[in-house]
């Protein structure tokens, strides 16, 4: 349950001194930091407990025999897809393959073509099953 916080946000007034305009805009900054925050943990929470419920969903229908089954639920229609993720890039796996790449002789003469489909070879890549909206 998301708890409503609000704060009315006033124009600074020409009759406050700087000091208080300092005052109220450091208070309402802080304000929606913290609101910030707190839904950032409820958007967390959230994705938690939805990988949870996936993975018992999966789990369910895949006992059933029904892992390819469309699921209608108040005019929603979930089904599993396959998504493919490559892995990320880091500066450490770059130097790595570019060592491969270097030293396995194979360089000489190659294009910077030849080097990028090099790299996107061996890079990695996860596939999953997730339950999206259809």
């Amino acid at each position: 349950m998301v708890e409503e916080m609000s704060l009315v946000v006033q124009e600074p007034s020409a009759q406050m001194t700087p000091q208080q305009r300092l005052q109220q805009s450091v208070r309402a900054w802080v304000h929606f930091d913290n609101l910030a925050n707190t839904f950032n943990k409820q958007a967390q929470n959230a994705r938690v407990q939805k990988q949870i419920h996936e993975k018992e969903i999966q789990d369910i229908l895949f006992a059933m025999n029904q892992s390819t089954a469309i699921l209608e639920v108040n005019g929603a229609r979930l089904q599993f897809q396959r998504k493919e993720t490559k892995s990320n890039l880091s500066w450490s796996w770059l130097q790595e393959q570019l060592r491969a790449w270097f030293s396995s002789g194979e360089s000489r003469g190659k294009s910077n073509e030849d080097l990028f489909r090099f790299l996107q070879g061996r890079r990695s890549t996860k596939i999953s099953d997730t339950l999206e909206r259809l």
